[in-house]
């Protein structure tokens, strides 16, 4: 089957939209999980009620979502709170000095500039980034050439295979496309717009196992004489960093 060719507005979109998605901590409906326990969050009440001034505590691998953006705070709502620490009461926790976990399906809030600085990273919903090959596998003729940095990325990472970050993803950008072989000494390159999909395994935080799918496209004279212009390879790795 053969691969659409992209044209210059559709690609240019394409790096424009991986670069102009908002930041994790301000995308709602997004799900994140928490790296780290946490204290900082208070309980959202009505104002016509006593406020709570007790900071309840997230512990490590609480989910959460950011429900709300206000001026100057977040209304987050927590998902799932791991079996350990769910099971302690807000009231006692708080009367015996103990602390006070927060639970699942009640909205807390928490000011905007303080949200960043806790450790958390996105465990489903629309990720964006940097695309980088260790290779390409070029299968016109089985050979090995230089991979490069492809460009910007957007994708959709879950977690459908035994709770581990998985992100497929859609891939574009230009920039110079190593035209020699690996084996090379020195490495020549010309520009041209590479697009790419795949997806890529996150294990433990940084370690990533990745399989990506795409074409070079250089055009022109340059492109007449490059034996793999629009030539689909491959290029796939255990423990290289294809996405940051």
């Amino acid at each position: 089957m053969r691969l659409p060719h992209l044209r210059p507005a559709l690609a240019t979109a394409l790096v424009v939209a991986a670069t102009a998605l908002p930041s994790a901590a301000k995308a709602q409906g997004h799900i994140y999980r928490m790296l780290v326990n946490r204290t900082g969050f208070k309980r959202l009440v009505p104002s016509d009620q006593p406020q709570d001034t007790t900071l309840y505590s997230a512990p490590k691998r609480a989910r959460f979502k950011i429900v709300e953006d206000q001026q100057d705070k977040y209304i987050v709502r927590f998902s799932y709170i791991p079996v350990a620490t769910s099971s302690t009461p807000s009231n006692r926790g708080a009367a015996a000095g103990r602390t006070v976990v927060v639970r699942a399906e009640e909205d807390y809030w928490i000011e905007q500039e303080n949200l960043p600085r806790f450790d958390f990273e996105l465990h489903s919903g629309i990720d964006y980034g940097e695309l980088t090959l260790p290779f390409k596998y070029q299968f016109k003729d089985g050979s090995i050439t230089t991979g490069a940095t492809v460009g910007g990325f957007i994708g959709y990472r879950w977690r459908p295979l035994f709770g581990i970050p998985t992100t497929f993803l859609l891939a574009g950008g230009f920039s110079g496309i190593p035209t020699t072989d690996v084996n090379a000494t020195t490495v020549q390159t010309e520009l041209g717009f590479t697009y790419a999909t795949g997806f890529v395994f996150t294990v433990k935080d940084q370690f990533q196992v990745g399989l990506i799918f795409g074409r070079d496209h250089l055009g022109g004279s340059a492109g007449s004489r490059f034996a793999y212009e629009d030539k689909t390879w491959a290029s796939a790795s255990i423990g290289f960093a294809f996405i940051k």
